[in-house]
């Protein structure tokens, strides 16, 4: 027997037999004709995409070519198979007795030692060709068998040929193209199992004998629920027994959903446990943030297919430890309100417990909300008060636009993670002046009364000139210094 590695599937599709698709005949002689119809149809309708001339046996997800897990191996009538394309060769043979044919197994499959010693063997005859480089033999997944007619090697012309020719793919077994008649490599006697859809259409079966396990409401479990910095890992795995495919988790804490994730990350354990499952992934891991003290996670498995409802994997407690020492609500200060040239300079400082990152402030005046900024200038000060929240600054230095008058001006803390709401940080009073005149008037001057009797003569000397410095008023506000409020106080370093 010559093994070939997989190959990438080509554009050809494969013509289905001439012949009428039919089971077995004992299958025929029992069963109604009319139900009979309604079987085949069902169980082939969709089977012509699965034998596209490219398509071959599927790896398994989760394992080693050649090196199988015993569980996932099953024995018929002395050949050794994935458990999964047993039950379909089982029938097959059985309905191929029936039909006066003896289809006789006599390679099935070859563990990784039995790959080397067929390499060995070929390589030892300058044939190194007709054996796959151990690790990627056709029977290295237990879906590919070497059949004999009865006791006599199997050829194009025998009868065991021309039966699987016909049936076989009833059964979900298909003669590779490279192995056909005046292929690459002519082996009549190897036949591969492609009931589970195969390397192009894995999951969707077809044929007797071959479907999912399971059916109904998603199954799984939530294995673990452990705090980490700033939240907590959560970590499980889930499938829909009527697919393949990875569903989604749903996450709720504390009553309130979070988010949803695909459970797509492998698990080979639950591949073990499933094998009919296993050609997917269907763990899940996540990072959940979450608030400082306890919180309570659930995890939901949705159903995909349609068959049952989606599922409660389980609800764990956490404490959550962010590394925060404190929760809730925003702290923090408004320091100051300085009236300014055409408005007045606001600076304080606010942090939100539950996170280092700096958070919005809100600004009103007289009750009107006029913009939001965030609180993001160094403040040398909050980080030496408050040294778990120093990997940010967490200060505000705005400046507003003010006409003249009195004024009222508030700032709220705006609440960005876990537990709390909007924090009132102060309001502060401040006057803004109009603006000073920057040109002095000058005072009329009356003009001297002539004198009659001379007439004035004004002679001015060449050395001297007449200059005239205008004075500068120069005008001084002392203003009064607001009282800082709020710990720590002050407007910054």
């Amino acid at each position: 027997m010559h093994d070939l590695p997989l190959t990438e599937p080509g554009p050809a599709v494969a013509t289905p037999p001439s012949r009428t698709p039919r089971p077995s005949r004992r299958l025929r002689l029992r069963v109604v004709p009319a139900i009979a119809v309604l079987v085949v149809m069902a169980l082939f309708g969709t089977a012509c995409e699965q034998l596209h001339d490219d398509n071959r046996a599927a790896p398994i997800f989760g394992a080693e070519n050649g090196q199988l897990p015993g569980g996932r191996l099953v024995n018929v009538n002395g050949c050794t198979v994935y458990w999964e394309a047993a039950v379909s060769l089982k029938l097959m043979m059985q309905a191929a007795a029936d039909d006066g044919v003896k289809l006789t197994p006599t390679s099935c499959y070859r563990d990784l030692a039995g790959q080397i010693s067929a390499r060995n063997y070929w390589c030892g005859l300058s044939q190194c060709h007709m054996a796959a480089v151990p690790g990627s033999s056709n029977h290295g997944w237990g879906k590919a068998v070497d059949f004999r007619n009865g006791s006599l090697p199997m050829t194009y012309d025998s009868e065991a040929f021309k039966w699987l020719t016909a049936y076989g793919w009833h059964y979900g077994w298909f003669h590779p193209k490279a192995m056909r008649q005046g292929g690459p490599v002519p082996e009549p006697w190897h036949w591969e199992w492609i009931g589970d859809g195969g390397r192009m259409f894995h999951g969707k079966y077809f044929g007797f004998g071959n479907a999912l396990p399971l059916q109904g409401s998603p199954l799984g479990s939530l294995d673990v629920v452990a705090p980490r910095a700033g939240g907590a890992l959560v970590q499980g795995w889930t499938f829909d027994p009527d697919q393949q495919d990875p569903i989604d988790v749903h996450v709720y804490v504390n009553g309130q959903g979070v988010g949803a994730w695909r459970a797509g990350s492998p698990r080979p354990d639950v591949g073990a446990a499933f094998p009919a499952y296993a050609s997917r992934p269907h763990g899940f891991s996540l990072r959940l943030p979450l608030a400082n003290g306890p919180n309570e996670v659930c995890v939901y498995g949705i159903e995909a297919h349609g068959t049952g409802t989606s599922t409660l994997l389980g609800c764990r407690s956490v404490f959550a430890d962010n590394g925060f020492p404190l929760s809730g609500s925003p702290i923090g200060a408004l320091d100051a309100v300085r009236p300014v040239q055409g408005g007045a300079r606001v600076l304080g400082w606010a942090i939100d417990p539950d996170r280092s990152e700096p958070i919005d402030v809100h600004v009103y005046v007289n009750g009107q909300g006029v913009g939001g900024w965030k609180a993001g200038a160094p403040r040398g000060d909050v980080a030496r008060a408050f040294p778990a929240y120093a990997a940010h600054p967490h200060g505000y230095d705005l400046p507003l636009a003010l006409a003249p008058g009195r004024h009222t001006v508030c700032v709220y803390a705006i609440n960005a993670a876990g537990t709390g709401s909007h924090t009132l940080l102060g309001c502060r009073a401040v006057t803004v002046d109009p603006p000073a005149s920057i040109f002095t008037e000058p005072e009329p001057v009356a003009p001297d009364a002539p004198d009659s009797t001379t007439t004035p003569t004004t002679v001015p000397t060449s050395t001297t000139t007449a200059t005239t410095t205008p004075t500068t008023a120069t005008t001084t506000t002392t203003q009064a210094e607001p009282t800082t409020g709020g710990t720590p106080g002050g407007s910054g370093d």
